[in-house]
């Protein structure tokens, strides 16, 4: 007779991806150890060419953790996010 028709709401995903949480922590966990003791050596003795792993560092924690931001956001501000993402990412920044 009559049959229902059960559809799934697809929601737009500007990642063909669906980002790891669990990696994401222990990746930044890893790039913030390595970057704080970077940023330690550099201030004790004067190492200056520390300088450069340490902006990559820090750049590569929020290159890992951008995606899991734009997915956590308020809908209205998802797309400020996400073209902040994409900008430094087109950049080669991160």
């Amino acid at each position: 007779m009559f049959e229902l028709e059960i559809r799934e709401e697809k929601k737009f995903s500007l990642f063909k991806y669906h980002p790891s949480l669990v990696a994401a922590i222990i990746f930044v966990a890893l790039f913030g150890i390595t970057t704080g003791y970077h940023g330690f050596q550099a201030a004790r003795k004067r190492t200056y060419y520390f300088i450069p792993l340490i902006i990559g560092g820090t750049c590569k924690s929020d290159g890992i953790l951008a995606p899991h931001v734009s997915l956590l956001t308020l809908e209205k501000l998802r797309w400020l996010v996400m073209l902040v993402e994409y900008l430094l990412r087109r950049m080669k920044i991160v």
